[in-house]
């Protein structure tokens, strides 16, 4: 029998384990990014629904078009716009950031309007 050297088992073991944590680095940052990207939609939807609850009085293409502007100023790009009374609700779409852009967007949705609880008289609803 011949005796054989374990020579270099540890440089393969090192690089092996390094490969597993570039990888393992990679989906998390990944995952965080794609986190990132949905909660900036939501944020911006939430914005945008409140400048058009805002510009309600002023008619729907007012309140939409407010909504739009906000929506652009946040890298966001506005699906749809609807007011119903002096409410606006609002759905728009967040475009993954650079290398992630194959992963799609992030949809956001928002609904602002006065509080249906509030007093008549202060505008401040009663505490719950």
């Amino acid at each position: 029998m011949t005796g054989r050297s374990d020579a270099g088992a540890a440089t393969i073991a090192v690089l092996a384990t390094c490969a597993v944590l570039a990888l393992v680095t990679g989906v998390l940052a990944e995952l965080g990014l794609a986190t990132v990207t949905r909660h900036r939609a939501s944020l911006a939807a939430d914005a945008a629904a409140i400048a058009a609850a805002t510009h309600v009085s002023d008619g729907a293409a007012a309140a939409c078009a407010a909504a739009k502007r906000l929506l652009a100023a946040d890298g966001a790009r506005l699906v749809s716009c609807a007011v119903d009374g002096a409410f606006a609700l609002v759905r728009d779409r967040v475009d993954a950031p650079g290398w992630l852009d194959w992963a799609g967007s992030a949809a956001g949705v928002a609904r602002a309007g006065p509080d249906p609880d509030a007093e008549e008289t202060g505008g401040v609803a009663p505490p719950s």
